[in-house]
């Protein structure tokens, strides 16, 4: 049976031709739902936990180095932001969204910057070899770019808007847990002092 053959023998047993990216479009949305689930129940139990309270601990320079991480992953969210209030009313399967969102006032830049100023302060915080080693293998299988462009190249380009949001929000979920990490060795390495 030839090609055309099987696109009628198709068309005619199935209805409507879906294509394979609708079926890969209907996965990023399903995705995001989970991902928007989980950073609410995240959220939620984040909230419920009270800071590390290092100084009480005799750990007061521990503080200042949790409250460096702090401020950059504040300083993630108020980047990503306006990424994610550009993408609301684009159409999932729209393949312009990711460079209009990224370009847009120079936001993906702005986003980069501040992904790569967590990574690093979280390197330089790490009590020990150990969290450096996992903080190192996690920014190069997370966030392995080294440039905003060469990041914008690899998964925004052409990317439907459904799947630029699960990009984002999973390198949210990253971060958040990469100072979760951070806080735990901190958290340690403190209790661990004579």
């Amino acid at each position: 049976m030839t090609l055309l053959g099987l696109f009628g023998l198709s068309f005619s047993f199935g209805g409507c031709w879906r294509s394979p990216g609708d079926g890969v479009l209907e996965q990023f949305v399903a995705i995001n739902d989970s991902l928007g689930a989980m950073k609410v129940r995240m959220d939620d139990h984040r909230a419920k936990l009270p800071p590390v309270p290092f100084a009480d601990l005799g750990c007061p320079d521990y503080q200042v180095l949790a409250d460096s991480l702090a401020i950059a992953l504040d300083k993630v969210e108020q980047a990503m932001a306006p990424v994610f209030s550009d993408l609301a009313g684009i159409p999932q399967d729209d393949l312009e969204a990711g460079d209009k969102s990224f370009t847009n006032a120079h936001q993906g830049e702005a986003l980069f910057t501040a992904i790569s100023e967590v990574y690093d302060i979280a390197s330089r915080i790490a009590p020990d070899d150990s969290t450096r080693t996992r903080i190192s293998d996690n920014r190069s299988s997370a966030f392995p770019h080294s440039t905003p462009e060469a990041w914008r190249a690899a998964y925004f380009t052409h990317a439907p808007r459904a799947a630029v949001v699960t990009i984002l929000s999973k390198t949210q979920r990253d971060i958040e847990q990469l100072c979760g990490m951070c806080d735990n060795a901190l958290l340690k390495a403190c209790l661990g002092k004579e």
